[in-house]
């Protein structure tokens, strides 16, 4: 029974991506799934829309702990990297038809409150995990968080733009420039010989 489930959160997660909520249909993720419809409303009584809160929920989880674990280390400028990385392969492997599901929940979220609040969850923890990097890079608590937003929506925007493309250039151009903003930005870091020689004084 929880294969089951697990099958029909990835399959939703899939049509997610590439369809949007509006176009998604439980058919649609029977036939995808090869689950029975009784299956599906056994695990998802309320029907399509508790499942797609339950596929960004699932794919948000995913998601930020990839994230977190790629901001766990002391430079901005390599996550930034990794970030952008990570949804070039996405959107690449898929011939540019797949974009990023916690985009596509939130613009289907409009008569689901519950779906743009998990959405909204999901963008939280991105914000978090980038702003805490930026803090221990030195930037102070409001300046990170903001940046941190700026980052995650510049990104998020220019996967549209890739989709609507069929190219990664507008990636390429937001990274080339969010790079540059972080080094602008960033305080430099403090060498260990300096600290060393003052310890000494």
């Amino acid at each position: 029974m929880e294969g089951a489930r697990k099958r029909l959160i990835a399959c939703t997660i899939a049509l997610l991506r590439r369809r949007g909520v509006g176009a998604t249909g439980v058919a649609d993720i029977v036939e995808l799934s090869g689950a029975a419809r009784r299956s599906l409303y056994n695990h998802f009584p309320e029907g399509k829309m508790q499942l797609m809160v339950e596929a960004t929920r699932s794919a948000g989880a995913d998601m930020t702990t990839a994230l977190t674990q790629v901001t766990a280390g002391d430079e901005p400028l390599e996550s930034l990297s990794a970030f952008v990385a990570y949804w070039k392969s996405v959107m690449t492997a898929d011939d540019f038809r797949s974009g990023c599901p916690i985009a596509m929940a939130a613009l289907g979220s409009f008569d689901t409150p519950e779906l743009a609040r998990e959405a909204a969850s999901v963008f939280s923890g991105w914000n978090d995990a980038l702003a805490e990097q930026l803090r221990r890079r030195g930037m102070t608590g409001t300046s990170a968080a903001s940046l941190a937003s700026f980052i995650v929506s510049a990104v998020e925007g220019a996967i549209v733009q890739c989709i609507a493309y069929r190219s990664t250039s507008p990636l390429d151009s937001t990274h080339e420039h969010l790079a540059a903003t972080l080094k602008l930005l960033l305080p430099a870091p403090v060498a260990v010989a300096t600290i060393e020689r003052n310890e000494t004084r």
